[in-house]
């Protein structure tokens, strides 16, 4: 919750932004499919349901006819307590289940990391449950992560730090593959530069 989820759902349907503080705020929607999913500079959950929302392959810069269809889908730890929190994962977990194929895009923001990146080591465990069991390679892994809202000076950072919590973990945590995996996993999936948007600058 409150990493830009539907932010991130305006911007590859091509809406406009305008800076609000340290937010953004979408001032025009080309995508009417977008018209209830809102973004705001609150920190409450803004997403409360599950929504499917088709894109041109053309928008995103794929020559082909048709669509594809992304999932807004309610945030961990929402705003709202733990019960929605429970409700929501049961309802993503059986959604998933539905769908042909799946390409999870793994939003993570700079306060989600938490202090000394508990952060991250959540996000692995939250990963791995979604897969229980799957000894995935890096190279099949059906993850991609974006970073948001970080600060330009500590985007070169993220790699090394995260590369820090795989060489400090715990026998226990060491112990549980796929819980290794993903981080393995965010690691590999970061080489060169991390996948981040500019809102503000229209793609």
């Amino acid at each position: 919750t409150g990493v830009g989820k539907s932010t991130t759902l305006h911007y590859l349907s091509g809406s406009l932004f305008a800076a609000e503080g340290d937010h953004y705020i979408s001032i025009e929607i080309k995508n009417p499919a977008l018209a209830e999913v809102t973004t705001s500079s609150s920190p409450a959950s803004e997403t409360r349901y599950i929504k499917c929302i088709p894109i041109k392959l053309t928008d995103l810069g794929i020559q082909k006819s048709g669509y594809a269809y992304f999932l807004d889908l309610p945030g961990f730890e929402d705003t709202n307590g733990p019960e929605v929190d429970i409700s929501n994962a049961v309802n993503i977990f059986h959604t998933l289940s539905e769908c042909k194929s799946v390409k999870p895009l793994v939003l993570i923001s700079l306060d989600s990391l938490g202090v000394r990146m508990k952060g991250i080591k959540k996000l692995a465990r939250i990963l791995a449950g979604m897969l229980p069991g799957v000894q995935q390679s890096l190279e099949k892994s059906p993850f991609t992560y974006l970073f948001t809202k970080f600060p330009p000076e500590k985007i070169g950072s993220i790699k090394s730090s995260i590369e820090k919590v795989l060489a400090t973990l715990t026998p226990e945590e060491e112990a549980d593959k796929g819980f290794c995996n993903i981080i393995e996993d965010i690691i590999y999936k970061i080489q060169g530069k991390p996948l981040t948007i500019k809102p503000l600058v229209p793609q």
